[in-house]
This record gives structure tokens, sequence and C-alpha cells, in this order.
């Protein structure tokens, strides 16, 4: 055991201690453990990969939202240029059936094909008049499509 007590049986002043390295502690009170810097380390590189995969997830979600916001406006776009061209198709030939319309990718401006399924029935009681049917699909082949669809009456002029 070291003591601290100088020569002259008194504890040293500050004085005495200039240009000597201080006492070496033996125990050290709120000092680091060696491997907590290494501990911290680790836990903000797993809190800021967590905050980062959030955010990754969160736009991914977006983008996903949007695409499906884009197929159910182009579906209705469908769906309408569907019942215009019914009613077309009916004004020129009353014996007109309906058709499956398939639009190519190009001819849409996009990546994707659409489809457009059109129904023509007569209504038996009222002579004269169609009962139609529209179902529009986009993208026509996906997992994930929009569809849209319109029914009307119609009476071809003539």
């Amino acid at each position: 055991m070291t003591s601290i007590i100088g020569r002259s049986g008194f504890p040293p002043t500050a004085a005495c201690w200039q240009g000597r390295p201080a006492p070496v502690q033996t125990a050290r009170r709120g000092a680091c453990r060696p491997g907590m810097v290494l501990l911290v380390t680790i836990v903000c590189v797993a809190v800021g990969t967590a905050v980062m995969f959030a955010i990754v997830k969160q736009a991914l979600l977006s983008r996903r939202q949007a695409d499906l916001e884009r197929y159910r406006a182009q579906a209705l776009w469908l769906a309408e240029s569907g019942v215009d061209r019914a009613a077309a198709r009916l004004a020129a030939d009353p014996a007109y059936p309906g058709e499956e319309w398939l639009l190519p990718a190009g001819d849409l401006g996009g990546l994707d094909a659409g489809r457009v399924s059109i129904r023509v029935e007569p209504i038996a009681s009222e002579p004269g008049v169609f009962q139609v049917r529209v179902v529009a699909d986009y993208p026509d082949d996906a997992v994930e499509r929009a569809r849209k669809s319109r029914e009307f009456r119609v009476r071809p002029r003539r």
C-alpha cells in the first residue's frame, strides 16, 4: 500500500505536485468501461438502420399507392371511352353485340396495356332499347389492377 503522505508527515500540497505526475488512482468512479463506447456505437447504428428501413418502407408504400391511383384514373378513362365506343357502334349498327377491346401500351402512352369489355344485350320488354355494360381493366394482365364499370341503356338513333 502506497501512502500519499509526504516526508514531513503531512499530506502534500498542490504546489508539491508541480512537475510530477499525479498519483494513480486505483478505483475510477464514473469512468467508461472498455466496452461501453462500442456498445453505444452499436446501438446508434442499429437505431439509424431501423430509421432508414422505416423511411424506405414508407417510400415504397407511397410509390405503390401512387401507382394504384394512376391505375384507377386510367381505368376510369377507359370505361368512359368504352361507353362512347359502344354508343357510336350501336348508332352505326343496331345489331352490334359488343366486343373485347384490347389497347396496347403504346396506344395508351404508358408501360401497361388495357382491356375494355363491351356487352350489348337487347331488352325484351322494351323493343329497340339495349342494355350496355362496359368493364375496363388497367393494367390488363396485372395482379393488382383497377377495374371500372359502367352500365346504361341506349336507344340507337336511326
